[in-house]
């Protein structure tokens, strides 16, 4: 089994930085904590997004008539 050749001019800015955070947690032999970690994130992702929806959704509703939410509509 040959590993593949690192080239990084072929990666992105986000991809050079995952790179960088998935090593440095393999290189530690951590993978329960980079699990972890990632779910941590992903879950406070999740709850900023939905805030940050409730804030367009606020506004939207300010500058015009507020719409109905799409469980409030009946066939």
């Amino acid at each position: 089994m040959t590993i593949p050749t690192f080239n990084a001019d072929g990666d992105t800015h986000h991809k050079l930085l995952l790179r960088g955070a998935v090593a440095e947690y393999l290189d530690e032999g951590d993978i329960v904590t980079f699990l972890k970690d990632l779910k941590e994130i992903l879950v406070e992702e999740e709850d900023r997004l939905l805030l940050q929806s409730q804030w367009f959704r606020t506004a939207h509703d300010c500058l015009f008539e507020a719409t109905p939410d799409v469980s409030e509509i009946t066939p």
